[in-house]
């Protein structure tokens, strides 16, 4: 970290005295004018190719690159600053000039110390999040960096605090007396301190140790962890140069200043070691080394780096590798790494928690034994995940992960009213067989899909096992609350609804390793789709609102092909479906099952729920899948056919209904309204009553037509396909 504008701030003060008579002497020596001119040309020219870089190559502005990226411009306006400073060494003592070049050099100062700050934090959240793949936001950070500097830039200029330092060059200038904010900038450098040696240790503690991840880890501590730790060192001799400076120069005020001046020589070196070192640490990174090569010597398409590997194991050939980049950063890769093995962990921990009626019990650590112990819906038991525990209760897990080189994170395994959920379980249990959808030589690829980036819009975890009956996923603390409160309802609910079209909930539970600082609630759930995504011809998730509701707004579709591996909504699905075509005899009984089920939602205050629809080809599918085991076929209401399009079939459910209507949503429908000045505007945020009766009509509107609406409740072959179904 290069943080030089911040680097002069133990002279800011806000006094409004323009004394400044001390640094008549002050000057740049000969020294230091030759270093920086030397030395600011070399950074300048580095950080100049790893610019131009980053325009032909895109690679180098994924993230973190784009941060790096910013890193780099910075010092190269700092470097140019520099330059300036030392051929016009004369100039500094002019007002105009100084000011000038100083505002250059403090913004670029300031953008650095936010860029650093950043990459040291995208560290540690990428680590510490690695399920949900967190990111800083690209886009809006760099906006908010840049309105930041450029009004903490105005601000300065408005006091005139720029000027000349007692470092003799052009930055935040020097008074002659001083003040608190004397040792504000040592101080703010010493707090980086703090957080690059909070970030070295964390990353040290935190990256996986599995077989897999040995030599990218290793890559990473050589590259990354260097740079930080050089950063720190940087920052720390930084701040105490400045502390040495402060002191002794208004220590002998009265005497005379230019005795010192082998300590502002120390001090400018030092500021510019920081770019200088940095730049050629960062192109030790293979990645950034090549493309820097591949710049310079541009006239060569296929330039590769010496002896460069890739970084991304499996990713290329044996025999392309010499002549392959990797688009990747190491430590990306490294995060990859640690996500998979955080998949294992989880995965382990539903399995282990699924075979509790048959695994040894010695694994249990605590269990409630207040009065909530004896209600099975707030009961909840505890268990160590422990690579002796897992190899005692689940040998076949075990094995499997030695033959992978993966290990399981130890830490400790809540489960929720276990027994409740044994009883919901077991009504699918024809079907059903959770270690064996879970199993881990059947799920190899689908444990590297949900080993990378994507996920819901929520940010959260998702693992569709390979039969697609299960859906794993992690959800905030709320929802987990949410669940274990509406528990008992629920399940009275599905007891009186067996044909229900809410996705049911097979066991809910939390992972924690206090060590790691990892924390993690994830439930088990019924995938209502059922099918490999290469046979839903068209998706759609749909609230009953019409606001922002509409995936393709201005999109030309000539064909409902074009439809296909989208996840569509609400507008989308009266354009391109108008209705969900079922057999007349079927449409009343699905109308009703909805409005229990919305009216259930309504009794415990939840909203935000969804109708999913995924149109499945099974007609296809049988070519590939027996149809003896499509379990959706076993739901009555859940997997209806297309009367109007032979084969396909309409997979259904209602989904994500754990959102309670409290003060966060009201907040988010007043602010939707207030941006549209709309008082009326129907967002999905919506009141519980208002809310169910809205999501029935859109269903009814969707299914009934006319003639079904003026049907009586007496209707002879209505009642009887929906008595039908409510005794199957």
């Amino acid at each position: 970290m290069n943080p030089l504008a911040i680097a002069d701030l133990p002279y800011f003060t806000f006094d409004d005295s323009d004394d400044d008579s001390c640094l008549a002497n002050v000057s740049m020596s000969d020294i230091d004018r030759y270093i920086f001119l030397i030395g600011g040309s070399i950074t300048a020219l580095t950080t100049l190719f790893l610019l131009i870089g980053s325009i032909r190559f895109k690679e180098l502005r994924k993230q973190p690159g784009d941060l790096i990226i910013g890193i780099a411009a910075s010092d190269f306006i700092l470097s140019i600053h520099w330059i300036t400073l030392a051929i016009w060494r004369d100039k500094i003592n002019e007002h105009g000039f100084c000011t000038i070049v100083g505002t250059f050099g403090t913004l670029a100062g300031i953008n650095e110390f936010l860029y650093n700050s950043a990459f040291s934090i995208y560290l540690i959240s990428i680590l510490r999040n690695a399920l949900k793949q967190a990111k800083i936001p690209q886009i809006r950070f760099h906006i908010f960096n840049f309105l930041f500097s450029l009004v903490d830039i105005v601000h300065l200029l408005s006091k005139q605090e720029i000027g000349k330092t007692l470092a003799g060059t052009c930055s935040l200038k020097s008074k002659c007396h001083l003040s608190f904010l004397s040792y504000f900038g040592p101080c703010l450098a010493l707090c980086y301190c703090l957080l690059g040696l909070f970030t070295y240790f964390y990353i040290k503690k935190n990256t996986p140790k599995c077989a897999h991840a040995h030599n990218k880890r290793t890559q990473f501590l050589n590259y990354y962890l260097k740079y930080n730790i050089v950063c720190t060192i940087i920052y720390f001799a930084i701040a105490l140069c400045n502390f040495l400076v402060t002191f002794l120069t208004y220590k002998n005020i009265d005497k005379d200043i230019p005795k010192y001046e082998w300590i502002n020589s120390v001090f400018n070196v030092t500021k510019l070691c920081s770019p200088l070192v940095l730049s050629f640490i960062r192109f030790n990174d293979p990645t950034i080394k090549t493309y820097w090569l591949r710049t310079i010597f541009f006239w060569r398409k296929d330039y590769t780096a010496p002896n460069q590997e890739p970084l991304i194991e499996g990713e290329i050939g044996q025999n392309e590798q010499a002549q392959s980049v990797n688009k990747d950063f190491v430590f990306n890769e490294l995060s990859l790494k640690r996500r998979i093995e955080l998949v294992y962990t989880i995965l382990s921990c539903a399995l282990y928690a699924n075979q509790l009626p048959i695994t040894r019990r010695n694994s249990i650590t605590a269990q409630t034994s207040d009065k909530e112990s004896k209600n099975p819906y707030k009961h909840r038991k505890v268990f160590l995940i422990e690579d002796e525990n897992i190899k005692n209760d689940l040998p076949d897990v075990k094995q499997e992960l030695e033959q992978r080189g993966f290990n399981i994170l130890p830490g400790s395994l809540k489960v929720y009213s276990p027994e409740v959920y044994n009883q919901i379980v077991n009504q699918d249990r024809d079907y059903l067989d959770i270690a064996e959808s879970l199993d881990f030589k059947f799920n190899k690829e689908q444990i590297e899909d949900a080993s990378g980036p994507g996920g819901g819009k929520s940010g959260e975890f998702f693992f569709f096992s390979r039969d697609k009956k299960l859906i794993l996923k992690t959800v905030p603390e709320t929802e987990m609350d949410m669940i274990r409160k509406t528990l008992e309802r629920l399940q009275q609910h599905f007891e009186h609804n067996p044909h229900s079209l809410i996705s049911k909930i097979y066991g809910t539970y939390t992972y924690e390793n206090t060590d790691l600082g990892l924390r993690f609630h994830f439930i088990l759930m019924k995938n209502i789709c059922g099918f490999p995504s290469k046979f839903v011809e068209r998706a759609y998730d749909m609230k009953g609102s019409r606001y922002d509701r509409e995936v393709l707004k201005g999109q030309q579709i000539d064909s409902k092909k074009q439809l296909k591996g989208m996840i569509l909504k609400d507008v989308d699905f009266e354009k391109y479906e108008q209705k969900l075509y079922l057999h007349p005899d079927l449409r009343k009984a699905f109308v009703d099952q909805i409005k229990r089920d919305s009216e259930f939602f309504r009794s415990v205050n939840l909203i935000d729920y969804s109708f999913m629809v995924f149109v499945v080809n099974k007609k296809e599918a049988a070519e590939e899948i027996d149809p003896a085991n499509d379990f959706t076929a076993k739901s009555q209401l859940g997997s209806m056919a297309n009367i109007n399009e032979p084969g396909l079939y309409y997979n259904m459910g209602i989904i994500d209904y754990l959102q309670p209507f409290n003060l966060q949503k009201r907040m988010e429908r007043f602010l939707k309204r207030l941006k549209k000045l709309d008082r009326s505007l129907d967002t999905s945020s919506q009141h519980p009553e208002y809310y169910s009766d809205r999501f029935i009509k859109f269903i009814e509107g969707l299914v009934l037509s006319e003639s079904d609406g003026n049907k009586s409740s007496g209707d002879e072959s209505t009642n009887t396909v929906s008595e039908q179904i409510h005794v199957i």
